[in-house]
């Protein structure tokens, strides 16, 4: 592949020393300063093409540079027609800017804007397209405004000609080009070597603006353009950049920064172009002026837009880092931090308007090693549960550690429920034959369970609680300042609203779940009051149909 840029810059190399012999001793035909031009032009084409048909690339990178290829050739073709005319009419027109070159002019850069506006835009997060987009806006009014004050207001001063509103045409393509390579460069996309891309946007740049050092070309004899060195040191960037893209060499110790500095480089360099007006007296000084100022308030409007996108992007992060993200529920982080200051002596428990919470994560792991380890599965729970618990779960289920509700939801009535409120409530809630529903339906007859039982415990909760998923089809509820009776209301709540059944590929399923529900005051331990709470939902799992059982802590310290 380096063959082709290779070639590329030994005929630059040969058109520029031509070009400054002819500046200092004018010397030989002179087409042989407009040589270079049609075989860089195909060199370059074919430098394109090859790349398109490399099988190692994926197939939006081969389309992109498969669009591109005919560019180069298109460009040459229009400098050829300028060199024809120019051959023909030797110092006989103050301008050789003709139809054809202007035509073929704006094949080329319509080619160059469409190959790359159809490039994948990928799955970016929301806005940052509107952010790119804006920065290569920046850019292109920078270079709006460059071709303004060197080029266009000149020409206008001559009177309007159909000749030259195709000319504003073209420069008018000519900044839609350098917007479009621009927005490209910034976003990076995938599909495209970053530096092929900027070698192109190097291209576009220099083609658009290099015609307007022509005035000194000419002062330095008739037979002289700027074409002659621009184009061929066009085609040899564009060469380069296939060059780059057919094989990508990594750079070591090599980090993208992660903004762009092309925006702020733009408005740098029409401040420059301020002063040096206003130092001059320049007569569009004030368009300058404005220019410079509509560009500070685009970059003004970007950052403010950037902080605004950065701050969600944040909030984001602050909530999937304590949330469930199938369920949308507290994790395990976020449940064992609200059970803690629940239980602490001295600080009050946290309270939210959100249902779900919308707190950071914790560094407490003191109840990652009890029963609610999410990894293990329920009859290894059984098996690991001390004479004790069994002991109490057998209490509970002769009716001496609560009150309960069966399915049909009937309170048993086997010990009224105190009104006296801990400090908080933990019911404990494990949905049953949750593993035949995945074996039976899938995984995502298993999900779309999951998210049935966290809408429900969202709406069974108070402002204030916290609902949580712990893993599988474990949940648990934070109920700070609550009453038994209070508690065992939630617990009512959430088995009636999972009464219903859940149609699953087009069935009903009923939903089975065992609640267990322990209170515990200020200064208790975290891990003893979830054993309570563990203790209880086993004690009505063995209650027929769905139903919730209290935790009685006077009976089991009988035990």
């Amino acid at each position: 592949m380096n063959k082709y840029s290779r070639a590329c810059l030994a005929l630059l190399v040969m058109s520029a020393v031509w070009f400054g012999v002819t500046v200092v001793w004018p010397v030989g035909p002179a087409w042989l300063l407009w040589a270079a031009i049609p075989l860089s032009g195909a060199l370059t084409s074919a430098a394109f093409g090859s790349v398109s048909r490399n099988p190692r690339l994926g197939a939006p990178t081969r389309r992109f540079w498969r669009r591109l290829a005919p560019a180069p050739a298109v460009i040459a073709a229009g400098q050829m027609a300028q060199a024809a005319d120019v051959l023909a009419h030797p110092g006989g027109r103050d301008s050789y800017t003709g139809p054809w070159m202007l035509i073929l002019g704006a094949c080329a850069l319509i080619i160059v804007i469409v190959a790359v506006v159809r490039l994948p835009t990928g799955t970016g997060r929301p806005g940052a397209a509107a952010l790119v987009a804006l920065d290569a806006g920046t850019v292109a009014l920078a270079a709006a405004v460059f071709g303004w004050h060197f080029g266009t207001r000149h020409a206008l001063g001559a009177g309007l000609t159909p000749q030259l509103l195709v000319s504003l045409a073209l420069t008018v393509l000519a900044v839609l080009t350098v917007f479009a390579l621009a927005k490209a460069v910034m976003s990076e996309y995938s599909a495209i070597d970053g530096r092929g891309l900027r070698l192109l946007a190097s291209a576009a740049v220099l083609g658009a603006f290099a015609p307007m050092l022509q005035p000194l070309a000419a002062m330095a004899g008739d037979r002289l353009f700027v074409a002659q060195v621009q184009i061929p040191l066009v085609l040899w960037l564009g060469a380069k950049a296939a060059e780059a893209q057919w094989r990508p060499v990594p750079r070591a110790g090599f980090r993208k920064r992660p903004y762009s500095m092309l925006p702020y480089a733009a408005v740098a360099a029409v401040d420059g172009l301020l002063l040096v007006t206003a130092w001059q007296r320049s007569a569009d000084m004030v368009a300058v002026a404005f220019t410079a100022v509509a560009l500070t308030g685009m970059v003004a409007y970007r950052q403010m837009t950037a902080l605004r996108e950065n701050s969600r992007l944040l909030g984001e992060l602050d909530h999937a880092a304590t949330h469930d993200a199938l369920t949308g529920l507290a994790n395990r982080a976020l449940f064992q931090r609200r059970l803690a200051q629940s239980l602490q002596p001295t600080a009050p428990p946290e309270h939210t308007d959100d249902k779900r919470t919308n707190d950071k994560p914790t560094d407490d792991k003191r109840l990652t090693d009890g029963p609610m380890d999410n990894e293990r599965t329920a009859g290894e729970r059984m098996d690991e549960r001390t004479d004790y618990e069994r002991a109490d779960e057998k209490q509970a289920s002769n009716g001496r550690t609560g009150g309960g509700r069966t399915g049909d939801g009937r309170a048993d009535g086997r010990r009224p429920v105190s009104e006296r409120a801990s400090a908080v409530h933990v019911a404990l809630l494990d949905l049953d034959g949750f593993k035949q529903v995945n074996d039976t339906f899938g995984h995502e007859a298993g999900d779309l369970l999951l998210t049935r039982v966290a809408e429900v415990l969202t709406a069974a909760i108070r402002p204030g609680d916290t609902a949580a998923r712990l893993g599988g089809d474990e949940f648990v509820l934070v109920l700070p300042g609550t009453t038994e009776a209070e508690a065992a209301a939630v617990a009512d709540r959430v088995l009636a609203g999972l009464d219903g059944p859940v149609i699953v590929e087009g069935q009903p399923l009923r939903v089975r779940a065992s609640v267990g529900i322990a209170g515990g005051t200020a200064g208790d331990d975290p891990v003893d009051l979830l054993r309570r709470a563990d203790t209880a939902m086993y004690a009505a799992k063995r209650i027929p149909g769905s139903a919730h059982l209290l935790h009685d802590n006077d009976s089991a310290a009988a035990a």
